[in-house]
């Protein structure tokens, strides 16, 4: 295909180089719920108060969903959904 020996993150675009092998040995994460290894990203949308210190905002914040059953991955998340 072309792309033998390139690491994901080459072909992304970025971060460093991780050979093959490593992510062959890397262990692969399963939805805690349904066990499923395959996952979409997406944002949960906060808004803060106007009475808040910082006034009212919005804000996009990345996570790391299952595809299958929507359970996000707990360490893909900052703050508690």
């Amino acid at each position: 295909m072309g792309n033998e020996g390139v690491c994901p993150q080459e072909m992304m675009g970025g971060g460093p180089s991780v050979s093959m092998e490593d992510i062959e040995d890397a262990e692969t994460i399963t939805c805690e719920k349904c066990k499923s290894v395959v996952f979409h990203h997406g944002f949960v949308i906060k808004k803060t108060s106007a009475l808040s210190k910082v006034g009212e905002q919005v804000f996009e914040i990345p996570i790391v969903y299952c595809a299958m059953c929507g359970t996000p991955v707990k360490d893909s998340c900052p703050i508690t959904l």
